[in-house]
């Protein structure tokens, strides 16, 4: 970013936003995507993990479990997958969080 003053100076700033997640909470990124996108899980402490996206049908297009030492950035890959909603599920010890996604 730049701003040119009255005199003709000007001033270069580089801005970096970035968004805190509160504790066992996940954002999913770019939404609406149409090849890939981002499951950001913020964990409280080191914990076993379920990733689960369902299709509007409530069928089960992708399922992981991993066991996770701190918050993290999933990549999802939807090249295969149909236009329309989906929902993002994220179980963590004996929480549950969704989201949707729309892919275009």
């Amino acid at each position: 970013m730049h701003s040119t003053d009255r005199a003709g100076q000007t001033i270069n700033r580089e801005i970096t936003l970035m968004r805190d997640l509160a504790p066992n909470t996940i954002m999913v990124y770019p939404n609406p995507a149409s090849e890939a996108s981002n499951i950001q899980v913020n964990l409280v402490q080191a914990s076993e993990v379920t990733l689960r996206v369902f299709d509007a049908a409530g069928r089960v297009v992708m399922e992981e479990q991993s066991y996770q030492e701190r918050s993290f950035v999933r990549p999802l890959d939807l090249k295969g997958l149909s236009n329309g909603l989906y929902h993002v599920v994220v179980q963590v010890g004996n929480q549950v969080m969704t989201k949707r996604l729309v892919k275009q």
